[in-house]
This record gives C-alpha cells, sequence and structure tokens, in this order.
C-alpha cells in the first residue's frame, strides 16, 4: 500500500513539473505579444495625431487684403504744400516702426501730430483702384487737426469741405490721386487707443 502511494505520488509530481514546464514559457510569449500590440497600437496612435496634428496647424497664407495692383503714378505736391508741411516739420509723424503702408505719401498727406498709427495698408477701391488707406489718433482736439488739413488741403484742386454730426471730411485731388480726409473725436471704445481725436486717410489713383 505503502509503495503504491509512493508510486502516485512520483506520478503527481512530475505531472506538475512537466506542466510548469509546459505553461511557464507559454504565458511569457503571451504576455510579449500582447507588448507587442499595445506598444505598436500606442505607436499607431501616437503617429496618427502627430499626423492630425501636423494637417491641424498648416496653415494657408491670407491673400485678401493684398490688393490687385500697387499704386504707380507719381506724386504731384505743390509748393503751397509743401511748405506748410515744412512750417510744421515738428508736428509730421516719423515713421520709425514702419508702420505706414509701402510708399504712403506722407510728403503729400502726412499724419498731423499722429501719436499711434492704428491702420495702414494698401487698398484696391470698389472701381478697383490700387491706394492707401491710413488712420490714427492724436492728442490733439479735433479743431486742431481739422485746422491743419483744411489749410493744407485747400490748395489742391477740388477742394470741399462737408461736416457730418461731430465728423469733418475734405476732399480733393492731387495729379492722379484723390484724397479724402475724415476728423472726428477718438472714441476709445470703438478704437482702443488713447487720444482726443482720430483721423483717417484715404487715398486712391484715378488716373
Amino acid at each position: 500500500m505503502k509503495k503504491s502511494s509512493i508510486i502516485i505520488a512520483v506520478i503527481l509530481v512530475v505531472a506538475l513539473i512537466a506542466a510548469t514546464v509546459f505553461l511557464v514559457p507559454k504565458l511569457k510569449d503571451d504576455n510579449s505579444d500582447t507588448g507587442q500590440t499595445t506598444d505598436q497600437s500606442t505607436n499607431d496612435t501616437t503617429t496618427d495625431e502627430s499626423q492630425d496634428t501636423t494637417e491641424d496647424t498648416t496653415e494657408t497664407p491670407d491673400t485678401s487684403n493684398i490688393p490687385d495692383e500697387t499704386p504707380t503714378a507719381a506724386i504731384e505736391v505743390p509748393q503751397a504744400v509743401q511748405q506748410i508741411i515744412a512750417d510744421n516739420q515738428d508736428a509730421m509723424y516719423e515713421d520709425s516702426s514702419n508702420l505706414l503702408a509701402t510708399g504712403y505719401p506722407s510728403n503729400l498727406i502726412p499724419l498731423y501730430n499722429a501719436t499711434m498709427v492704428s491702420e495702414s495698408q494698401l487698398i484696391t477701391s470698389a472701381s478697383g483702384n490700387p491706394g492707401w488707406l491710413t488712420s490714427f489718433v492724436s492728442q490733439n482736439t479735433t479743431e486742431e487737426l481739422t485746422t491743419f488739413y483744411r489749410s493744407l488741403m485747400s490748395n489742391l484742386t477740388g477742394f470741399s469741405e462737408e461736416t457730418v454730426t461731430e465728423t469733418t471730411n475734405f476732399t480733393a485731388t492731387s495729379g492722379a490721386y484723390s484724397i479724402r480726409v475724415s476728423i472726428s473725436p477718438n472714441i476709445q471704445e470703438k478704437t482702443d487707443l488713447p487720444g482726443n481725436s482720430a483721423a483717417s486717410i484715404y487715398i486712391e489713383q484715378i488716373s
């Protein structure tokens, strides 16, 4: 009886050892495969996310504000205008920061006592003509700005003046260019810029 029990016990031990030898490598292989699959899946996901991010951050340049043409006609400055600018040279805006649009004719319509340029760009008018649109704010009063631009533009062809509520509009032509200057009180809630007055200068090449 004892002998048969020992034999059975030996058989069970051998069976357990054999099972262990067979199952342990199998489990290791399965875990390795699972890890590889997970790593591959993670890599694929990371690659996809990276590609998506690259695609999302690629921007197309905005060309909506680029004019079809730029002004090419020569700027004609009457002698009287040159003299007024020279007499007020200390009040003329110096574009040391290159804020004015390319080619803006400061020698014809300068920015008077501008504290900050809020806008300056080349434009194409509704008629398809090239030109400039420039706006600025000033610590000067609207009366001081209107006095200067009235004296300047009254020396140009076809000068006219019109006041609508608190805005004064001057229009005239000089050579190939039509000019309009509008002056009004500065509303900081709209411009978000400090200053007492605001001016907008529109110059269009008409021939």
